[in-house]
């Protein structure tokens, strides 16, 4: 349907469609979990973000948009944060739309921008031509549902007939075996098949796929770069496409099923079985 370069992340949450975090959501969680937190959207104040996700944040920018650092960050004060001298400049921060960094976190973002453009692979894919932080909206053809994406980057491919998207990643173990486990605990492949076939969708070219760049928050910051293997993207197909019937269903019932009402039996999980008895002398 569109694609927008130049929209601010609070402008795009609150623009109409299905995002794949609430996708994700009703995948993993219920259809009561979605319409509740979107009804309460505005009543209650926003999740205060953990040090890992204000890392994480800072990272996306130092590497993504690092001319638009200074104009989002500046230096946190070193003092009691229930003080009033902390609160005053709290509050001032917020006027001019300032985010606090301490100077550790300050230098493990950009530190962890040089281990990443150190990485030949890494450093071409987002020295090419393209767009960071870039917002799109598609319709679903087979449920209409109106849905959006907003990519870490899109990189032009074949002259501007293509294009890559690149997501990044910050994490404590950027190793395969570790990032596998994040794949299938965070949905990321769900997320790489939603955003690959809604941006082509939306901006009527082909997509080549998403690359993963992933680095380790912890010295020495070592990375890596993953694209999904076709078993991972044809399972995540099967699960999108689900879930948007399960919207649309719910959309057009009004009715937003959460866990049973029933009493039910329930059981250890199967990990929890797998142990030997115990002896005693």
């Amino acid at each position: 349907m569109t694609v927008e370069f130049d929209m601010s992340n609070d402008d795009y949450r609150q623009s109409y469609g299905l995002s794949h975090s609430e996708a994700k959501l009703l995948r993993m969680k219920t259809p009561h979990h979605l319409h509740m937190i979107r009804s309460s959207a505005g009543r209650f104040p926003p999740r205060k973000p953990t040090p890992q996700m204000l890392l994480g944040t800072a990272t996306h920018c130092a590497v993504l948009e690092p001319l638009s650092f200074e104009r989002r960050y500046c230096a946190d004060l070193e003092v009691s944060k229930n003080s009033n001298a902390y609160k005053e400049f709290a509050q001032e921060c917020a006027n001019f739309n300032l985010t606090p960094i301490s100077t550790e976190d300050r230098e493990r973002a950009f530190m962890m921008r040089d281990s990443l453009l150190r990485n030949p692979q890494i450093a071409d894919a987002l020295d090419g031509l393209g767009r960071s932080e870039v917002s799109a909206w598609w319709s679903d053809p087979e449920t209409g549902v109106v849905c959006k994406c907003r990519p870490d980057r899109v990189r032009e491919t074949r002259g501007g007939s293509g294009a890559l998207l690149i997501d990044l990643k910050t994490t404590s173990d950027a190793s395969p075996y570790a990032f596998s486990k994040s794949i299938a605990t965070f949905g990321y492949h769900t997320q790489c098949d939603w955003y690959v076939d809604g941006y082509a969708r939306a901006a009527k070219i082909d997509v080549d796929g998403m690359l993963f760049i992933v680095v380790e928050s912890e010295f020495p910051y070592a990375c890596a770069a993953y694209t999904l293997d076709d078993v991972a993207l044809e399972q995540a197909k099967r699960e999108n496409a689900r879930v948007r019937r399960v919207f649309k269903a719910c959309s057009t019932s009004g009715i937003w099923p959460g866990y049973s009402d029933a009493v039910q039996d329930i059981g250890l999980p199967r990990w929890a079985l797998n142990f030997e008895e115990e002896t005693t002398a």
